[in-house]
């Protein structure tokens, strides 16, 4: 591999490495109800905060803020998921002889700053190969918007984009576009994740089973519903229950803390039912099988694979929390980590703090 050839690997890979935290950053721009959800009507959305946040995009004397690398992989993200694909990195030198295109590397961004010559490179959306159509570019594609001042060039773009997807599937029935997901990103269907461990359906049917005996030994079994709210409760019954670390513990205590578990997992499961699971750590060599494992090591966890783009809040280990409510004994602490892994904090209005769920 030449050297040319290396550096565009290493800039794809710092833009790839780069694009979760990106992509979280567009909430310091958009409006609180923006829905990141790659629709026609969030890109409509986004076009008109391109259009009063950074009306001078692409002018040398533009603030870069963030705001440019954010939409254009918020752009390309969309676009993927109609045209499936992947992304690449451009170094085509015509890029150069284009000023529309010229201008569109905002100063100081990613994608601009790791470039020799920064305007002949950038990333760029490759679609799946089976529909012959050249590579986008949504840094470009952003500046034509800016220029075409009509609201709706991106939603035309995706309808484009649809429509030859459409025809191509129309004499190819059965053909649905393929996209690499980038590592950082990688958006998993959800019916696509993988069946539970035998164990782990048996786990969640023992302690579904005992629930009703759980609550009746809490003392008053109404307390005990699937919602937010009784997580308030289940703090309380801890740390009454439970004075030490020791104690919660001790083997006579584990059926108890076992079912608590199941009951905290479902509440945050039912909470997002679409995108919450429970899951569960591969096994690794040297056991039996997950239950000589699990007996061994841990519990069940939830997880998902949309929160799983905050690397640090990816998954809750229900016994872990209801050891440290009892350990650090913090009142009201549960229920903020329940709300934090809920949702994304969003920043006050001239903020410049980064989005966090820890």
């Amino acid at each position: 591999m030449g050297s040319a050839d290396r550096t565009t690997v290493d800039r794809l890979a710092t833009w790839l490495e780069a694009l979760s935290p990106v992509l979280d950053r567009l909430a310091w721009f958009v409006p609180q109800d923006f829905s990141h959800d790659f629709s026609p009507e969030s890109l409509d959305s986004l076009e008109w905060v391109l259009a009063t946040r950074l009306p001078d995009f692409g002018a040398p004397q533009a603030l870069d803020t963030g705001l440019a690398d954010s939409a254009a992989a918020y752009l390309g993200e969309a676009l993927m998921r109609v045209g499936g694909g992947r992304w690449v990195w451009d170094e085509d030198p015509a890029w150069d002889e284009d000023p529309a295109s010229q201008a569109a590397r905002p100063a100081g961004s990613p994608a601009a700053s790791q470039a020799g010559n920064p305007a002949a490179s950038r990333p760029v959306v490759r679609f799946d190969d089976a529909l012959g159509l050249p590579p986008m570019s949504p840094l470009q594609l952003m500046v034509q918007a800016r220029d075409a001042g009509t609201g709706t060039a991106f939603r035309a773009a995706l309808a484009d984009l649809r429509e030859t997807v459409s025809g191509y599937q129309a004499s190819h029935p059965g053909w649905t576009p393929t996209t690499v997901h980038s590592s950082s990103v990688d958006p998993v269907a959800f019916d696509e994740l993988p069946p539970p461990d035998p164990w782990l359906s048996r786990w969640l049917a023992s302690r579904a089973a005992d629930f009703p005996r759980w609550a009746d030994e809490t003392g008053d079994p109404r307390e005990w519903q699937f919602a937010l709210e009784t997580i308030d409760g289940l703090e309380r019954l801890f740390l009454d229950r439970f004075g030490t670390v020791e104690r919660f513990s001790a083997p006579a205590s584990q059926g108890f803390v076992a079912t608590a578990s199941w009951l905290l997992g479902e509440i945050l499961r039912r909470a997002a039912p679409d995108c919450v699971f429970w899951r569960y750590y591969p096994v690794p060599p040297g056991y039996a099988d997950a239950a000589d494992y699990f007996k061994q090591v841990g519990y069940p966890y939830v997880g998902s694979p949309v929160i799983g783009r905050f690397p640090d809040l990816e998954l809750l280990d229900p016994r872990v929390l209801l050891r440290i409510v009892v350990e650090e004994r913090r009142p009201g602490w549960l229920r903020i980590r329940m709300d934090d892994f809920l949702t994304p904090a969003v920043p006050e209005t001239g903020s410049d703090r980064m989005p966090t769920r820890s």
